[in-house]
């Protein structure tokens, strides 16, 4: 809406009326000439913060009508008849150094706009409000995107479609061992696409082994296949370098502007580029606005010897098989790295102080970390690591790492309880915080979580309290780590598409699948037992359960840990509605996407009663749920 800011523009309805009166007479009177008609059109900018000048019979006068009162935006209309002897006039005023008659004669501040799709855009972006303000400068581009991953590119993605002037900056600090990346954010580089990679290598050595009874043999008829480590690395390497550089050649094809450089905000319109966190002097580049998309960064535990300790950031880095490792941590990617570590015939042993998953639903948790016991997974649930020390060449017995560990549950008796363990890389997942600090936004008034995560604060709209910078994945506070790679995405495409469009779409976060990716794969959507009993009690859920055995392993392997297993979590008062549903087999995350769609939808027991399933497929183990007695 229009607002008279300061209080000298601020009338009173009489005095705007009387200043409208006045005008009109104005007009009536106004003489056929140049200067008297030049003398009324400045007056009328002065006079009023955004003011029309309309010809008559002009559709697109009518649009801009449209557009202005659709945006609340308040105005003072000069109408001009086609006939009148003031019309050669007043467009000689208007436009007297264009060859065409701009069709739209919009003045805001006194800044003239002389194309509707001009006025479109300037409204999509929030800059007619900037001129409303006295601002009238012109910007580097519509919108500049920081950070290069999911989000980001997703984001400056969706500005280019609607048309903006789009730049994208991302800048990757060194991981504590040294090492870089390209564009593509942690998801492509360390993230969800290496792991699920190493994790579908480790899957290959049973698809492997049940070839052979499935008739497949070696010509030397040795069942043996050996792994490299070394070549998987290369591998993920190489496949992760050439997705860097096909989002860098995408970039160059749609007109997006790409500087692989940290930035620091100066002021809500405005960024400086550097090379290094603002070390070296950098360019300045301004925007209307901003989407901030930097992710989280994971931090290293805090104990004596921490800095021997690898995070995330350089996990898929290893050059030589690990063969012994010690993760510390309770969160996905410990479980998913213990998983395909242990496949790979690597010593695994996870240490965490509290639960594993704590907010998953236990009994399933528990079914998966059966299956890695009998994988050769050791788990230390209520342990503590204490310190880490780096061996001498001289003292090394077999690994380089000798790690205390603590068990926090004796401190209750008295009586404390250690250990120590000798191993060859030391891994934690224990916590990530924000670099949103280092943007220097906190001096734009941008709110900041206080938590150690520093993360940036947003409504639901994904804005921030200063209205030219938006943020959106992991960095907004708010969002779980749960949240997925599609999630990301789809809410930086919205943020965009309603700042652009001047749309007011959301993401809908109830029902969004998760999914564990372990040797047998953990899916699920909704509560957990555990949330469904405390939000609503044991007396209004039913808990119905199935387990079944996959033929392909019937033929081909042993039974290792535990059989496929299906958990629907009903609410007893609304019809069976189903408000949790849990998959533990193969292909979870093929399966899990149709029934989050299901629950989203409301779905009932007696919904999945009427489904029939697939012959010889996992997922009929949903059509097979027996209440739990």
């Amino acid at each position: 809406m229009l607002s008279m800011s300061s209080e000298d523009e601020i009338r009173t309805f009489s005095e705007e009326e009387q200043l409208r009166r006045t005008l009109s007479e104005e007009f009536l009177a106004l003489k056929a000439n140049h200067r008297a008609v030049k003398n009324y059109v400045e007056k009328v900018v002065e006079k009023f913060k955004i003011c029309l000048f309309s010809f008559e019979d002009s559709v697109e006068c009518d649009k801009v009508r449209v557009l202005l009162e659709g945006h609340g935006l308040e105005y003072y209309e000069v109408f001009i008849s086609i006939k009148s002897e003031l019309e050669s006039l007043f467009l000689d005023v208007l436009a007297p150094k264009t060859i065409s008659i701009p069709k739209t004669n919009v003045f805001v501040n006194s800044y003239h706009i002389t194309d509707y799709n001009k006025l479109v855009k300037f409204i999509r972006v929030g800059r007619i409000y900037d001129l409303l303000e006295g601002d009238s400068t012109e910007y580097d581009f519509d919108l500049i995107v920081v950070g290069g991953g999911p989000g980001g590119i997703a984001a400056a993605m969706e500005a280019r479609v609607t048309g903006c002037k789009v730049a994208i900056f991302d800048f990757v600090k060194r991981s504590e061992r040294g090492c870089r990346w390209g564009v593509g954010g942690t998801c492509l580089n360390v993230g969800c696409i290496p792991r699920n990679m190493f994790c579908h290598a480790a899957l290959m050595k049973d698809n492997v082994r049940d070839s052979f009874k499935y008739g497949w043999e070696n010509s030397d008829k040795a069942h043996v296949v050996d792994f490299s480590w070394k070549t998987l690395v290369s591998t993920v390497h190489d496949y992760i370098i050439s997705q860097n550089e096909q989002i860098t050649e995408m970039f160059q094809m749609k007109g997006i502007v790409y500087h692989n450089k940290f930035v620091t905000f100066i002021d809500k319109h405005t960024v400086k580029a550097s090379d290094d966190f603002g070390r070296c002097c950098g360019k300045i580049y301004t925007a209307q606005n901003f989407v901030v998309a930097t992710g989280l960064t994971p931090i290293l535990p805090d104990f004596p010897g921490s800095k021997y300790v690898i995070t995330i950031r350089d996990l898929f880095h290893i050059k030589e098989n690990p063969r012994k490792v010690l993760i510390i941590g309770s969160a996905l990617i410990c479980l998913e790295c213990a998983g395909f570590m242990a496949v790979l015939n690597i010593n695994v042993t996870v240490c965490s102080e509290k639960d594993l998953l704590e907010n998953f639903d236990r009994n399933c948790v528990n079914r998966v970390m059966q299956h890695l016991r009998c994988l050769g997974v050791k788990f230390y649930t209520g342990y503590k690591v204490e310190s880490v020390v780096k061996l001498e060449e001289e003292d090394i017995i077999e690994y380089e790492y000798l790690v205390k560990m603590r068990n926090l549950e004796s401190e209750c008796n008295n009586q404390p309880y250690f250990f120590i363990e000798e191993f060859a890389v030391v891994f934690a997942a224990v916590g990530r915080v924000s670099t949103a600090k280092q943007l220097n936004v906190e001096q734009l008034e941008v709110q900041l979580t206080n938590d150690k995560t520093r993360k940036i604060i947003v409504d639901e709209m994904n804005r921030t309290n200063c209205r030219t910078i938006y943020a959106v994945g992991d960095v907004a506070a708010g969002i779980s780590c749960r949240s997925s790679y599609t999630l990301t995405r789809k809410t930086a495409s919205l943020v965009v598409r309603n700042l652009m469009l001047g749309t007011q779409f959301t993401v809908d976060r109830r029902s969004i699948p998760i999914v564990l990716h372990t040797p047998i794969m953990y899916g699920c959507v909704g509560l957990s037992e555990e949330a469904a009993v405390q939000q609503l009690g044991i007396d209004h859920i039913d808990v119905y359960e199935s387990e079944v055995v996959p033929i392909e392993w019937k033929i081909s392997r042993k039974m290792i840990g535990t059989p496929c297993y299906a958990k629907v979590i009903c609410k007893t008062f609304e019809n069976d509605k189903v408000i949790g549903l849990h998959y533990i087999g193969p292909n979870a995350s093929e399966v899990l996407p149709s029934f989050a769609l299901a629950v989203k939808m409301g779905c009932t027991k007696k919904d999945l009663d009427s489904m029939l399933g697939v012959t010889t497929s996992n997922a009929r183990l949903f059509t097979k749920l027996k209440l739990r007695l």
